[in-house]
């Protein structure tokens, strides 16, 4: 009777063994479902998880705050210059722009908390400066470039968009003046009035010090 039943004990315990250590090795390797997040607006943006930081992958487009008040859309380029308070525009005042750049902000509405969705804000240069050393410092500026010659002009240095942050060339507002378009996207940190840059024919990334009223993109960063 031994004889008999110690194969079966055996193949039963290998087997509650395998499906035991199974069962740990999905736990532990389980990755995140994919999130999104809303705006004011209603706009639905999707998200990526790079090193321990979750981003959207997408320019913000909002036209309002997350208690509903409305941001000012100016299009007036001296009344936009000469800017104190919050305002948003779209590149070249032109709303078609809106699906693929989203929108074009000034400092002071990227310093306002309430731009971004509950749980989500706007990066500061901290947070900035983490992602690019997590994806290997200032070289590494093509690692966050979509590949795409609709937003970008050739040539696109170095673009892999390895890192999914699907950077687009989205340009920039200088009081007056609409430029760079499909050459620079410029992302504002929330400290400093200090800028990320990256370039068409550059697979660098940098930060610089920008004017409060430069009308630059936001992407938002999961609290």
């Amino acid at each position: 009777m031994k004889k008999t039943l110690k194969p079966t004990l055996l193949i039963l315990t290998g087997l509650c063994l395998l499906s035991f250590t199974l069962t740990s090795c999905k736990k532990h390797h389980t990755t995140p479902a994919a999130t999104t997040v809303t705006d004011a607006d209603g706009n639905v943006y999707q998200t990526v998880t790079i090193g321990t930081q979750i981003w959207t992958t997408e320019n913000l487009k909002t036209t309002k705050y997350n208690d509903g008040t409305p941001i000012a859309n100016v299009t007036d380029g001296v009344a936009w210059g000469n800017l104190l308070t919050p305002a948003y525009c779209w590149y070249n005042n032109d709303v078609t722009n809106k699906a693929t750049f989203g929108a074009l902000y000034n400092y002071y509405a990227a310093t306002d908390p309430k731009i971004a969705p509950a749980g989500w804000h706007v990066p500061t240069e901290a947070e900035w400066q983490t992602l690019v050393d997590y994806l290997g410092g200032a070289g590494s500026g093509g690692k966050l470039k979509e590949v795409s010659a609709t937003s970008w002009l050739d040539p696109n240095t170095g673009a892999t968009n390895e890192s999914k942050f699907t950077a687009k060339g989205a340009g920039r507002r200088n009081s007056t003046i609409f430029e760079f378009s499909k050459t620079k996207a410029i992302f504002w940190a929330s400290t400093n009035t200090t800028d990320y840059v990256l370039f068409h024919d550059q697979a660098a990334v940098i930060s610089t010090i920008g004017s409060p009223q430069m009308g630059y993109s936001i992407r938002l960063i999961k609290d």
